[in-house]
């Protein structure tokens, strides 16, 4: 009798050593995969930051332009009404 509960128990035991190893294999990869996840998210957040910044001054440029173009053109109607 004892020594089927002592066969038991041995392999009750190394079910347990199993399952640890096995949760510490688990561990490990949750781990690389979350880094790897919060690093490819760092890289995108800051392309994404670059893209807008980029946005930002063509817009401002086009908005010169456009403040540029109004100011000739008012500069032009000035011009020509003077001339009538």
């Amino acid at each position: 009798m004892q020594r089927q509960y002592d066969k038991k128990e041995s392999e009750l035991e190394e079910k347990i050593r199993m399952q640890k190893k096995q949760l510490q294999t688990e561990q490990a990869v949750t781990d690389r995969i979350r880094r790897f996840v919060e690093r490819k998210t760092q890289v995108v957040s800051k392309l994404a930051d670059e893209q807008e910044k980029i946005k930002e001054r063509k817009l401002d440029a086009l908005e010169k332009q456009k403040d540029e173009i109004n100011h000739n053109k008012e500069e032009d109607e000035k011009d020509i009404t003077k001339m009538h």
